[in-house]
Parts: structure tokens; C-alpha cells; sequence
């Protein structure tokens, strides 16, 4: 049975995350110590953009290097405190506790699905018995 791409990681696929990941490093960031002025007046719907990029970058992560689950949330949940802190530190934004909720919701839904496709995959014989969470 032919294995499923995003479990191979072929170079060009893990170069294309990491390329992904660190841009979308600079935009998160930029969006959030920026002076952005928000067009859409949707009650919390800053929560929904921290867990929808703290989910995209929980996929890039996977996708881009071969570490364990606990690597990638330690190290987008310390981004997640490091945006919050530099937005106390610039003045005309504010850190935000429940902010910092949302990344770890978009980290842990990332995370619940990828745990389910993988589980799903080995199943039905997919992929070795090797793990690659």
C-alpha cells in the first residue's frame, strides 16, 4: 500500500512547511505588535484568529521537522507567551490571558486530529508500527 504524503515528508514537502512556518512566524507577529486597526466587528473574534494560526502553525510544524508532540506544543505555546509579552511591552496593545487559551485550543484541536488521522491510518495498516507523533 502506497504511503500517504504528508507521512512521508519527502524533502520538498518539509521544505515547503519550514519555508511556510517562518513566514507565517513574521506575519503572525506583525499582526500582532502591529498597529493593525481591526475591520471586523465580530465579538472575540481575536480568539478565533489566535486558535485558527496556532492551528495552521501546529500543522506546519508537523509536517516541517520530525519531533514529538511535546516539542511542537513547548515551543508554539512559548511563541504564544512570547507574542503576549511583547505586546505589554509595546505600549498600545494588551496581553491577554485568554489569548494565550485560544493558542492552546488551536494547538490541542491541531493535535486531537492529527492524533486521529494517524490512529485512523495505522488502523486500517496504513503506516508501519513505528510512532511518529
Amino acid at each position: 500500500m502506497k504511503f500517504p504524503i504528508l507521512l512521508a515528508r519527502p524533502a520538498w514537502l518539509r521544505h515547503f512547511a519550514k519555508v511556510t512556518f517562518v513566514t507565517s512566524i513574521v506575519v503572525i507577529l506583525y499582526l500582532a505588535i502591529g498597529r493593525q486597526v481591526s475591520v471586523i466587528n465580530i465579538a472575540n473574534i481575536d480568539k478565533v484568529q489566535h486558535l485558527l494560526a496556532f492551528g495552521w502553525l501546529t500543522g506546519l510544524a508537523f509536517l516541517g521537522w520530525e519531533q514529538r508532540r511535546l516539542w511542537r506544543v513547548l515551543m508554539l505555546l512559548g511563541f504564544g507567551v512570547a507574542i503576549e509579552i511583547l505586546q505589554m511591552s509595546v505600549g498600545y496593545r494588551t496581553a491577554s490571558i485568554l489569548d494565550l487559551l485560544a493558542d492552546g485550543v488551536g494547538i490541542a484541536i491541531a493535535e486531537a486530529s492529527l492524533h486521529w488521522y494517524l490512529s485512523w491510518l495505522n488502523k486500517h495498516q496504513v503506516i508501519p508500527h513505528k510512532p511518529i507523533l
